[in-house]
């Protein structure tokens, strides 16, 4: 799957929009919306998903950008939010077709072609997190 950086700001905005629309102020409002898979308005098999993932020191809370597509098992996850309340850490992590301004980059898929990078928050701060999701937005919206 192709990102570009203007899909990557539009993914960002549905996940802030998420976060804001849902009132998430702490980790753990997430609670209430685990396990869920929310529709992305006006695209069809794009969806916003809430889990849970094992780590090495709890679990942390993902908040992950799907794109199914008919006939494909695995779906394509663009951009994803983890949180991990117990280490106090946030990471925003994108799969793109290039280099981002600020983020670290830890795998290249030779067979896709897409840096996967990840930028680091030392905190758990959902407001920090709607920041830098809005941060990718405005970079990028000039490209429309």
């Amino acid at each position: 799957m192709k990102v570009t950086k203007q899909d990557l700001g539009q993914y960002a905005k549905e996940l802030r929009d998420f976060l804001q629309h849902n009132q998430i102020e702490t980790p753990e409002c997430l609670d209430k919306h685990l396990w869920g898979r929310f529709p992305v308005e006006g695209k069809a098999n794009h969806f916003v998903t809430v889990g849970l993932r094992p780590h090495a020191h709890g679990r942390d809370y993902t908040i992950t950008y799907m794109i199914t597509k008919p006939g494909r098992i695995m779906p394509e996850v663009p951009i994803e939010v983890r949180i991990v309340p117990t280490s106090n850490f946030s990471a925003i992590v994108t799969k793109l077709e290039s280099r981002l301004d600020g983020y670290n980059l830890f795998y290249l898929s030779g067979r896709r072609n897409l840096l996967y990078q990840d930028k680091v928050l030392e905190n758990t701060e959902i407001e920090e997190i709607k920041q830098e999701l809005s941060a990718l937005c405005d970079s990028y919206a000039y490209l429309q």
